[in-house]
């Protein structure tokens, strides 16, 4: 039987909760934390609107939270689309007026790339940046994203529908 990545996640979360699902930067994720911290997302996510097959844009580095992100999607049956992080805003432009996602999770070093990005495609209120702060030009700071999301709704995932959605540069003409 072929486990989805969510099913992988709870099987080990049941199996070993306190085994070392990765580290970063000398700091331990164990099972149960990832497993905590895609939960916190995905209700956060959902308190927000982002539902099955709902587009999310994800433009950050390796790192946990993108992990997280990508999870959390799963958990929502929600598609993730992760962003290049080395395109400009010129490239990535046309690339979310096509994802047209209805979440941005990005990070303060790479949002500069996207700042500019139409507010009719990507309201403000829907860009969500790790090192953001309050009051920086066009997006909440990622704290901003878990006010009032305790009881958000979970939605299952949906069996046999696209859970995510690259971009490639390619070698003949713009990323695709």
């Amino acid at each position: 039987m072929t486990l989805t990545p969510n099913e992988a996640l709870i099987q080990k979360l049941q199996a070993r909760p306190q085994d070392t699902a990765f580290i970063f930067h000398g700091a331990v994720w164990t099972y149960q934390k990832l497993a905590n911290e895609v939960d916190r997302l995905a209700r956060a996510m959902a308190a927000n609107g982002v539902g099955p097959g709902d587009r999310v844009a994800i433009h950050m580095m390796n790192r946990p939270e993108f992990v997280v992100a990508y999870y959390a999607c799963f958990r929502l049956g929600a598609i993730a689309a992760p962003l290049p992080i080395a395109l400009t805003f010129s490239e990535l432009a046309p690339i979310l007026r096509r994802l047209q996602p209805v979440l941005y999770l990005g990070e303060a070093g790479l949002y500069g790339n996207v700042a500019a990005v139409d507010g009719v495609l990507l309201p403000a209120s829907q860009r969500y940046v790790l090192g953001g702060r309050a009051g920086d030009a066009g997006l909440q700071p990622w704290d901003a994203l878990f006010d009032g999301s305790q009881d958000a709704v979970m939605f299952p995932p949906v069996a046999d529908e696209p859970c995510v959605l690259i971009t490639t540069s390619g070698t003949t003409g713009q990323p695709k």
